[in-house]
């Protein structure tokens, strides 16, 4: 009898989990979830996501330059980290990799917030910057930019990833 019971409870709670979860739609769902969970990243693919891979904010990284303690939400003064890996890198080849930071859909106030590194392998790579000021916060990646190129549209055929962060 205690085992028939047992079963059916089971059998309710399968049931109202699985009501409850068709009962509301996708976006609601990720969207409360996104909430909730810090480590929840956004990220927009741009033309050249094909050499930038696992991008995410992150509140620290690891000696190779990983994400650790990923997050998307971050305090002013708080350094924020950009990690992503590197991947179709020759052997010989060099490539400039550049991060514009930007704070409410402007470039943030700070210094360093359009900068680049030279590429010379794939593997993990890391920028960090710290925000002076609370706003929605966003990291640009992009793969072998021209120097001096500042253009910001969503469709600039330099553009490798994009990563959405809440500064609070």
């Amino acid at each position: 009898m205690f085992a028939l019971m047992a079963r059916s409870v089971a059998l309710l709670l399968v049931c109202v989990c699985v009501v409850t979860v068709t009962g509301c739609d996708r976006a609601t769902m990720m969207a409360d979830h996104q909430q909730d969970a810090t480590w929840t990243v956004r990220t927009t693919p741009g033309p050249q996501a094909s050499f930038v891979h696992e991008v995410r904010t992150a509140a620290d990284v690891n000696q190779q330059g990983a994400s650790a303690h990923p997050t998307v939400r971050f305090s002013v003064h708080q350094p924020i980290y950009v990690a992503c890996v590197v991947r179709g890198v020759k052997e010989g080849d060099a490539h400039r990799l550049s991060v514009r930071w930007l704070l409410n859909g402007a470039l943030a106030p700070v210094a360093g917030a359009h900068s680049s590194i030279l590429v010379t392998r794939s593997g993990p790579v890391a920028f960090t910057l710290i925000y002076p000021l609370p706003g929605d916060g966003m990291a640009k990646l992009y793969w072998d930019e021209p120097v001096g190129d500042n253009n910001d549209a969503a469709n600039d055929a330099f553009l490798a990833q994009a990563v959405a962060f809440t500064v609070q």
